[in-house]
């Protein structure tokens, strides 16, 4: 029987994000880190965006 891992257990931040390249200036970094980590905590239902709440 397979278990669902918890949602703690599944990455939402990268791992090792500047290990081979420079790093992100503030607009790439909402662009490719923090808008992917909002889209996933929403899909997982551990995150609601305050805009979006009834």
């Amino acid at each position: 029987m397979a278990v669902e891992p918890r949602p703690r257990h599944r990455p939402v931040y990268p791992k090792n994000l500047y290990a081979e390249r420079a790093p992100y200036t503030h607009a790439e970094f909402r662009e490719q880190v923090i808008e992917r980590q909002i889209e996933l905590m929403v899909s997982r239902g551990v995150w609601v965006d305050p805009g979006k709440q009834r």
